[in-house]
């Protein structure tokens, strides 16, 4: 059978992939492609992508559900599995507090976040400027990719959880403003919907972040390179990246990883041109998934469906949020 990869380099084929397979034997063809050691897979699959349950090396392709035509997305952990370093409690700064340092000082040291090890990149995923480096920062493939993104840009260490507790309080507060048929679902059930980890945020929880911050968020699409505004008029923005599945933000990153600048003043356009430069260099290496062409099944009831729109309508209909990209 064949099985599709998709990583942060690209997509490749996994061709000698039986249902018999290992999943010792995954991890090694993993490596091949990608060179990222068994340790440090973690690995996803379905769609919206959700991580095997279990890393037992003598389960089976068929133990896992992973069949023919699936695609499974592949993200690098920073530190090899079963590694527990003592974690630091951090103070969060209000954003109210944070944000003249945030969009001032351009070659000032304005976060405390360094990099928790090298992150996988290549060319495509940065851009030197004058004082550092605009960089992809990549979050976790892990159904709340938009909101650790936003959290990065805004928050800085605060729990990315507690940013759909943003959504869901602002939806329930506003009822003329959110309706059933702007959310596509019954509102009190989206704000229950909206809190689970498994459900993806998009552009009404962007629109929601841009007002509740107070800043532009500029989302620059890989395959069309289309910047999607929220919030214009603010005095300060932040940039994500999109590759169709999953957001990414961009950061100001000095030669020794620091970050130096998560939001930017309005009025410097030449990082709008630089998170473009990123994204152009990502088209070309075809480090995107085109939504709209792809075809998937409904793991509940086995109809077949075109794109994200059909997956989003089923779902809407049929409560059937399980699928597969064939």
């Amino acid at each position: 059978m064949v099985v599709r990869l998709q990583c942060k380099t690209g997509r490749f084929i996994l061709s000698n992939i039986k249902s018999s397979t290992t999943l010792k034997d995954l991890q090694a063809a993993i490596k091949d492609k990608t060179d990222v050691p068994p340790e440090q897979q973690k690995i996803l699959h379905s769609y919206p992508p959700k991580e095997i349950e279990s890393y037992d090396s003598k389960l089976t392709m068929a133990d896992i559900g992973i069949k023919d035509g699936d695609t499974v997305t592949l993200q690098e952990l920073q530190q090899p599995r079963g590694h527990r370093p003592k974690k630091q409690r951090q103070p969060v700064a209000q954003l109210e507090a944070d944000k003249d340092v945030l969009i001032t000082g351009e070659s000032k040291v304005i976060s405390n976040d360094t990099p928790s090890g090298p992150q996988s990149s290549s060319s495509s995923s940065s851009v030197s400027i004058a004082i550092g480096e605009l960089k992809r920062k990549v979050v976790p493939a892990d159904n709340s990719c938009l909101f650790a993104s936003v959290n990065i840009l805004v928050n800085g260490n605060t729990p990315s959880y507690e940013l759909r507790e943003i959504v869901s309080s602002v939806i329930a507060s506003q009822p003329h403003k959110y309706t059933d048929a702007m959310l596509g679902r019954p509102r009190d059930e989206y704000v229950q919907w909206i809190l689970k980890d498994v459900s993806w945020g998009g552009g009404i929880e962007l629109l929601i972040f841009s007002n509740f911050y107070e800043i532009e968020l500029v989302v620059v699409d890989i395959q069309t390179l289309r910047l999607d505004r929220f919030g214009k008029g603010y005095s300060s923005k932040g940039f994500l990246i999109y590759d169709g599945i999953h957001y990414d933000p961009l950061v100001l990153l000095s030669p020794n990883g620091t970050i130096l600048q998560r939001l930017f003043s309005q009025s410097n356009e030449s990082i709008t041109e630089s998170a473009l430069a990123i994204a152009r260099d990502c088209n070309q290496a075809r480090q995107f998934t085109d939504l709209s062409n792809f075809s998937l099944r409904c793991l509940v009831c086995n109809e077949l469906l075109k794109g994200s729109s059909d997956a989003q309508e089923h779902a809407t209909k049929t409560g059937h949020t399980n699928f597969s990209e064939v």
